[in-house]
């Protein structure tokens, strides 16, 4: 039986527990004994982690190496003289995975948090609705595009989101106030939005793929 069980979460809810968890223990409120047991549980339930990954791997080492402690929840099976006995092993082992721990738990910080993992979620979903017809193209890239700013490793010249960027711009530009066809630039579309549900679900599809693999 595994040491530390946690339940079943998403991809996203993973990760955002392993950055609350690195946090917790750089600031002192979680042992990085407790905190390494909860990581390598969490390890399975996040998508594209190699098996060898340093940063996991450090967590992986300070379990292995403590696996004969009692962890908080366990320690009302054992008496208080045994926990006294080991107490000084307790801080012994604190300080020792601290000593390499610590950057681990800024990398993944730095890793994860970095996603912006409810932009993404929301950005699928808003993706979705377009695609559905519950929010037009012309709205939908507003948000769009407001979503974007929130998920710091994307290009400002990703393809995907240029397609709004365009359709955005000439809203704006109030060349398609009128869905009249004589005031449409592309004569051969009856309104701006059937011009736009020409080439913009693509791009919704693409973003669905690209960004649902994580939640």
């Amino acid at each position: 039986m595994d040491r530390y069980q946690i339940n079943k979460m998403s991809d996203v809810e993973a990760r955002s527990e392993l950055v609350a968890l690195a946090q917790a223990m750089l600031d002192g409120k979680l042992t990085f004994l407790e905190g390494a047991v909860r990581v390598v549980a969490l390890k399975e339930q996040i998508s594209d982690v190699a098996d060898d990954d340093p940063d996991f791997l450090a967590f992986v080492l300070i379990s292995s190496e403590t696996d004969h402690l009692p962890l908080a929840a366990q320690r009302s099976l054992w008496s208080s003289e045994a926990l006294a006995r080991l107490e000084p092993e307790f801080k012994s082992v604190e300080d020792w995975a601290r000593s390499f721990a610590s950057e681990a738990c800024k990398n993944f910080i730095t890793r994860f948090k970095k996603f912006g993992v409810k932009a993404r979620f929301e950005l699928v979903a808003l993706a979705q609705a377009m695609l559905d017809g519950k929010v037009t193209f012309f709205e939908g890239s507003k948000h769009m595009l407001a979503l974007k700013e929130q998920i710091s490793d994307l290009v400002d010249d990703a393809p995907d989101f240029l397609t709004f960027v365009v359709i955005l711009s000439l809203a704006e530009k109030g060349s398609f106030q009128s869905t009249e066809v004589s005031m449409h630039p592309h004569s051969e579309f009856k309104s701006a939005e059937e011009w736009a549900k020409s080439f913009a679900p693509k791009a919704c599809e693409n973003l669905i793929v690209r960004f649902k693999k994580i939640i």
